[in-house]
């Protein structure tokens, strides 16, 4: 153009022109909106399909904008429009012009999204060359590690120290008003199209401070820069459809594994399922502090749970040895954390086997109604998905009482409910104090024992007139009590936390109805309302059946 012809001649002495941002400086003729307007339409009209000369499409680019570098406008308007004109000016250009021109004019203009889209549009290449089409063989010569290639186009331009994109100058502007410069803008791109591996990747190769700094920021929205646009609303990136809400903090514990920092990593992955918990009505826990409300959470299902919470598990063993090395005294709160962080794990994998156990093999009417109710139209789409403690109470309890099921599975889901009653802590039970939560605790282990009786209840009734009227001998009347649902359970329940106790080293808390007296009070209670003339009786007896099953421990201890 002619201003780049005289500011060319200036050092010469030829003609004298000043320089941009001097004060006899004078815009060229080049930077009318009218003359930019009409190099827009005309690059429009290429696009819809009409095809010029190589040498008119780049001069026609050039000139459009240049004319942005010549203008000694600053103005937001001037540079939502020097976007703009980026955006629909160098794809037209590349397509006539070929890539390296495009890439060219992209670094000269610092247009990331045309240096993004060239580079990805390379990885693409290179993925198609790797496997050999025609014959499906795989070509081991060609190396491609995606956009984090050492090799790559996007690799040597965020190292390399002469690059054009480490100009102060090159950066872009968001339409929230902020912006960012090229390592910023990398992740972000990635981000916003959910490429978490290629995020990743980028940032632990390239630029790990930038990584860091960007993964601990809690949320990352779908960030729009004004040169991708918009399309009805949505933010679209440069070939691709409108991305939805992204967190990448819940990929942080990648990076955190990758660097060996396996107590963060732990700690990030209880955070994603207790996040989880919290945005569906409850928790596994009432350590409030790693708990982070998130709308925009989706339901996580069993297997993401579980993944997470054995990741977390593996991740706290590893980080365990470093731990030792370090002074006690000096840690006290960050091993009072772990110990938290560990009881919320164990607490969460042990809800997971007990939905596993009391959403198998179906269920009653009652338990796809309350699996309904969880949000869910689908039953079996509902079982497949991470449910809360309460719903899980709720459907062991159905099971429990529906006698078309298998006796077995009847003891599995009774074993479930006590389980989810011991570790489940609901909303109303977070800031409570331990006095209240061990009564909430209580009072749920109650509801299980009472169910147990329930579900026999004309057994016991039989039972209890039976005893009455001295129609059975001591030995015929132990015998039918053995068999009923409450001792089964009581035997399964005791052999379980005597095992544990061992194993563990350490003294639990007995929920059951013969160990614990104020349970046994509380299921009295409760009972008193369905056989109320009879209820001493059957206290009388529920004490019996359950002193069988430490008769029954007692005889096995004689023996070995």
């Amino acid at each position: 153009s002619i201003q780049n012809w005289r500011t060319c001649h200036v050092e010469m002495g030829l003609y004298d022109a000043p320089t941009n941002g001097s004060e006899q400086y004078v815009k060229p003729w080049t930077c009318s909106d009218k003359l930019r307007n009409m190099i827009a339409t005309r690059l429009q009209s290429i696009s819809g399909g009409e095809q010029p000369r190589v040498d008119q499409m780049e001069t026609m680019v050039r000139a459009l904008l240049q004319s942005h570098v010549d203008d000694d406008d600053d103005s937001t308007d001037h540079d939502q429009r020097y976007a703009y004109h980026k955006r629909i000016a160098i794809p037209v250009l590349r397509s006539i012009c070929g890539d390296d021109l495009a890439m060219q004019l992209s670094l000269d203009h610092c247009y990331f999204s045309g240096i993004m889209k060239l580079c990805d549009d390379e990885c693409l290449l290179l993925q198609q060359q790797k496997y050999n089409m025609v014959n499906d063989e795989f070509s081991a010569d060609i190396h491609n590690d995606g956009l984090a290639s050492l090799n790559g186009r996007l690799g040597i331009l965020l190292t390399d120290p002469n690059s054009p994109l480490r100009s102060l100058k090159a950066i872009v502007r968001c339409q929230d008003g902020t912006s960012m410069k090229f390592p910023r803008y990398v992740l972000q791109w990635c981000a916003n199209r959910k490429r978490y591996g290629d995020l990743l990747d980028i940032g632990y190769r390239f630029c790990i401070d930038e990584l860091q700094i960007f993964l601990e920021q809690d949320e990352h929205h779908h960030i729009v820069m004004e040169e991708e646009g918009t399309v009805q609303g949505a933010s679209v990136a440069s070939g691709g459809a409108p991305a939805a809400h992204c967190r990448v903090k819940n990929v942080k514990w990648i990076h955190d594994l990758r660097r060996e920092q396996y107590d963060d990593a732990a700690s990030h992955l209880v955070t994603m399922v207790t996040s989880a918990a919290q945005s569906t009505s409850n928790t596994i826990s009432s350590d409030t502090d790693m708990v982070e409300q998130d709308s925009h959470q989706p339901q996580q299902s069993l297997e993401d749970r579980r993944f997470f919470l054995s990741m977390a598990k593996l991740a706290s063993r590893l980080a365990t040895p470093k731990e030792q090395q370090q002074s006690p005294g000096a840690n006290v709160k960050l091993l009072q954390k772990r110990h938290e962080r560990q009881q919320l794990i164990n607490d969460g994998l042990v809800l997971i086997r007990a939905q596993e156990i009391v959403t198998s093999q179906g269920g009653t009417e009652e338990v796809d109604l309350i699996l309904r109710d969880n949000k869910n139209s689908d039953a079996k789409k509902s079982a497949s998905e991470a449910l809360m403690g309460e719903t899980l109470l709720d459907i062991a309890c159905e099971r429990i009482i529906d006698c078309n099921m298998e006796f077995e599975e009847r003891i599995r889901s009774t074993l479930a409910g006590l389980a989810i009653a011991e570790i489940m802590t609901p909303r109303e039970e977070a800031d409570a104090s331990v006095s209240s939560r061990k009564r909430g605790c209580m009072e749920r282990a109650s509801f299980i024992w009472r169910q147990t009786i329930l579900g026999e209840i004309q057994t016991w009734q039989s039972l209890v007139y039976a005893n009455e009227r001295n129609e059975l001998s001591e030995d015929a009347m132990k015998q039918h009590l053995s068999e009923t649902l409450f001792v089964c359970v009581h035997r399964d329940y005791q052999s379980a936390k005597k095992q544990q106790q061992q194993a563990e080293h350490v003294v639990l808390t007995d929920i059951s109805f013969a160990g614990n007296g104020q349970i046994r009070i509380m299921v009295l209670q409760d009972l008193s309302s369905y056989i109320e003339s009879k209820s001493e009786e059957l206290g009388k007896l529920l004490q019996i059946a359950a002193g069988l099953v430490f008769q029954e421990e007692d005889d096995l201890e004689g023996i070995n």
